[in-house]
């Protein structure tokens, strides 16, 4: 059951990769990181039912690596200046799309978690 739901989240992940990649633009990328991370920091702060969320959540964060993979600039191998050129924009990227997504999951994992919080000291 808990790898079913592993691999429904995968997929549900690939098809919005898959979606995201059809026009891909820098703002884009970075807003559907955010999303995803988002909407991710919620399910994974979400109280009630967490042995269904947590493994559509690990599904969708294992695509979403692949997802930011495939998003950043392919490398240019032509000398060793640009081996070097490249490879400092694939880790700058990488590194944007990683404070992005850190950024926007611990902003919905605690926007949950003071809801939750203010229900239940208002309750």
């Amino acid at each position: 059951m808990m790898w079913g739901l592993v691999g429904l989240g995968g997929a549900a992940g690939t098809a919005l990769g898959a979606f995201v990649l059809r026009k891909p633009s820098p703002r884009r990328l970075l807003v559907s990181t955010a999303v995803v991370c988002g909407l991710l920091g919620v399910c994974s702060a979400y109280p009630y039912v967490p042995i269904m969320t947590a493994p559509l959540t690990f599904g969708v964060l294992g695509s979403a690596a692949s997802m930011i993979a495939v998003g950043t600039a392919p490398p240019v191998w032509l000398d060793r200046r640009s081996i070097r050129r490249s490879t400092l924009a694939v880790i700058k990227r990488l590194a944007i799309y990683c404070a992005v997504g850190v950024t926007s999951a611990l902003f919905g994992y605690l926007a949950v978690r003071a809801g939750t919080t203010l229900y239940v000291k208002l309750r």
